[in-house]
This record gives C-alpha cells, sequence and structure tokens, in this order.
C-alpha cells in the first residue's frame, strides 16, 4: 500500500513538472513574439541608438564577410559545381530565396557527412548554414524567422 501511494506521488510529481515545463515554454514563445512584435512596431528614433545600431551592422557585415569566404574556400570542391554555383552567389549577395533554401538544403546533408566524418570542414559548414539564418532575417523578415523559433 506504502508502495502504491509512493508510486502515485512520484508520477504526480513528474506530470507537474511536465506541465509547468511545457506552460513556462509556451510563455517564454509568447513573449517572445509579443517582443518581436513591439520592436518591429517602433522606430528607431533615438539618434545615438541609431548610430549605435548602425555600427554594429557594419561590424557584423564585416566578421559575416570574413568568415564566409573562409568557409567558402573551405567547402567548394569541383565534384560539387551546383554547390559551388550557389556559395559564389552568396558571397556576391546575388542569392534569392529559393537558391538560399536550396544552399541550406544541401549544406546541411554535406554537413551530416562531416560531422559523421569527424571532419575539420563541418565548422565552415556551420558557419555558412548560421550565415544562411541571418540573410533569412534580411530576405523573409523577423516575423517569417521569428515563427520559425516558435514553431
Amino acid at each position: 500500500m506504502v508502495d502504491e501511494i509512493s508510486l502515485a506521488i512520484s508520477i504526480t510529481s513528474i506530470f507537474l513538472t511536465v506541465i509547468g515545463l511545457l506552460y513556462q515554454e509556451f510563455k517564454s514563445k509568447v513573449a517572445l513574439e509579443n517582443r518581436i512584435a513591439t520592436l518591429e512596431a517602433k522606430p528607431l528614433t533615438d539618434p545615438a541608438l541609431a548610430e549605435r545600431v548602425a555600427k554594429m551592422e557594419v561590424k557584423l557585415d564585416l566578421w559575416w564577410d570574413t568568415v564566409q569566404d573562409w568557409a567558402t574556400k573551405m567547402i567548394k570542391h569541383p565534384v560539387t559545381p551546383r554547390l559551388d554555383e550557389l556559395m559564389d552567389r552568396l558571397n556576391d549577395k546575388t542569392i534569392n530565396v529559393k537558391e538560399l533554401d536550396e544552399l541550406k538544403g544541401l549544406l546541411e546533408c554535406a554537413m551530416d557527412e562531416k560531422a559523421r566524418k569527424r571532419s575539420g570542414k563541418v565548422f565552415a559548414y556551420a558557419f555558412t548554414l548560421a550565415r544562411i539564418k541571418s540573410l533569412e532575417v534580411d530576405l523573409k523578415g523577423i516575423q517569417s524567422y521569428a515563427s520559425q523559433l516558435v514553431k
């Protein structure tokens, strides 16, 4: 009898913990959506803040360009002409959304293979995929990207 009561209390505790975790996760996703909507609704009216944001964008773009050049040299290979073509378009900043999605798929497949082989090139793929996610925000809009985070 005591064992059954202990088991019932344990199961109830686990159930309540899971419910609590799910509630916290849902609450944080809703808060993120609300914060994004609030930030999109407000323009940058503080000139000092706008200047700081502009400087950060320039520095971040320089960082991405440097990393992307390095990653492209590691990823490109004569036996992957389509991947090479898309990487060139990414570097030239002439890639469109459809091509970006295609490149993302090719890189994800290749990265899985590199990870299985424990190749050092996996970092080049990871950096490029991170760059693609950054560009998706620019091309598709922050709401589109945020909706992917919330799923």
